[in-house]
């Protein structure tokens, strides 16, 4: 009969610190564990951090008009934040607007087949009384077709006006930065006048609300913790007070290096009052 093994001394020291009852017990190679893990009763640490970072760049190259924000700025989905010397994009659009607007080709080749279809009717009650030849009829009928033919290419190239424009608008709304959602500027990286390949970060924006708690938790709470469940989380003391956030994702591959895993949680802060970069604590609720 094998005999149990006790954890080793700094294993359970490092448990026994954090507050956890843990019995694991050897029966050869196999592992047999019987915890008792009293996890609400426990505080682990933690860091309040933006639930997301983007940093901003034109999708073309040019000289920085204007930039409308500034770090720390609160910014809204949709803002306008920073755009390109647009001159040139701007008078494509114009001229583009024009022709798309502009209904006379299509007008004219349309008055034009109806001429010709009436002239052709005309025609054919005198061809029926023998005024006019074969051949006098058949150039009208072919006239018509020609007007016909006049017609749709003057729809088709109605359209191509129409796709012009959108390609001129496009054009000029990607030498724009527009807020990918509501946050805040955290960093203003590039400044009026200067030069934008395209790929130049011009700004580093976050999203403030929801804030994402970031924890890790030993190995032993594995299996212990499930999406959904809520915690208290307590900011450093420059912050202070209690509040509640949810666990959003757990994960599935486990950290061999320092035997602990990543919890994250949502924090709502829709009024910002609580600023992201902060340590914490986290207690998770029954």
């Amino acid at each position: 009969m094998n005999k149990a093994r006790i954890l080793p001394s700094r294993l359970a020291t490092r448990h026994a610190a954090l507050g956890i009852s843990l019995a694991v017990t050897f029966v050869g190679t196999a592992v047999v564990q019987a915890a008792d893990v009293p996890i609400e009763n426990n505080r682990f640490g933690c860091v309040m951090e933006p639930f997301e970072t983007v940093n901003l760049a034109t999708s073309a190259d040019g000289v920085l008009l204007e930039v409308t924000v500034d770090r720390g700025d609160r910014i809204t989905e949709g803002q306008l934040l920073a755009r390109l010397d647009s001159s040139v994009e701007e008078a494509e659009v114009q001229l583009a607007r024009v022709s798309a607007a502009s209904n006379a080709a299509v007008e004219s080749s349309r008055a034009r087949l109806a001429f010709q279809k009436a002239r052709l009717k005309r025609n054919e009650d005198l061809a029926g009384q023998n005024m006019i030849s074969l051949e006098e009829l058949e150039e009208i009928e072919t006239e018509v077709e020609l007007a016909e033919h006049d017609l749709r290419q003057a729809q088709v190239n109605k359209e191509l006006d129409r796709l012009e424009l959108d390609r001129a608008i496009n054009d000029l709304e990607r030498r724009s930065i527009l807020a990918p959602f509501d946050g805040v500027v955290m960093e203003k990286l590039l400044n009026v006048g200067e030069f934008s390949d395209g790929n130049t970060k011009v700004l580093r924006v976050a999203r403030m609300d929801p804030l994402r708690v970031e924890a890790k938790l030993p190995a032993a709470l594995y299996g212990v913790l499930a999406v959904g469940v809520h915690a208290e989380v307590y900011p450093s003391e420059a912050v202070g007070g209690t509040y509640t956030a949810q666990v959003s994702d757990i994960d599935t591959v486990l950290d061999s290096r320092d035997g602990t895993f990543r919890v994250r949680l949502v924090l709502g802060n829709q009024d910002y009052a609580l600023p992201a970069g902060v340590r914490c604590q986290v207690r998770f609720l029954p």
